[in-house]
């Protein structure tokens, strides 16, 4: 039989350990619905944490080395587009909620009726794990 040494059963003791933990971490993940990992600031970001542009002239000032007026004027450009950015994301949001509808509208006059029962819990759970805001409201009757 194999016969090992004592650091060579650590090293394998210590890959098995690893490798159960990602497993149970996916199947873990799975089980409790967490289908998409955010980036670790989006939760803080629905708390009160720094609005977006802050951390965008943090990371300028960071990476470019940014003057103090530097940062001042690039900080005022940011708060200053904002509004912009904000009504182009909403209508953009907009556009695609409509067209996402059609696209379901679509499948639903293709599939049969017991097919389309299926389908409209299955549209109802991924509608449950969107954000409130970008929730579908319910189809029309048939």
């Amino acid at each position: 039989m194999f016969s090992f040494s004592p650091r060579t059963k650590a090293i394998a003791i210590a890959l098995g350990i690893f490798i159960l933990g990602t497993v149970c971490g996916v199947i873990g993940s799975r089980w409790m619905g967490i289908s998409n990992l955010r980036p670790f600031w989006a939760d803080n970001m629905r708390k009160g944490g720094p609005p977006r542009h802050e951390r965008i002239l943090d990371m300028m000032t960071r990476r470019l080395d940014l003057t103090a007026e530097q940062r001042e004027t690039i900080g005022a450009i940011l708060r200053d587009s904002r509004s912009e950015i904000d009504e182009v994301r909403k209508k953009v949001h907009e556009d695609m909620m409509l067209r996402e509808r059609a696209v379901r509208e679509k499948i639903r006059a293709v599939i049969t009726s017991e097919q389309l029962e299926k389908y409209d819990k299955t549209i109802q759970q991924i509608d449950r794990r969107r954000p409130v805001e970008n929730r579908h409201p319910p189809p029309d009757g048939p």
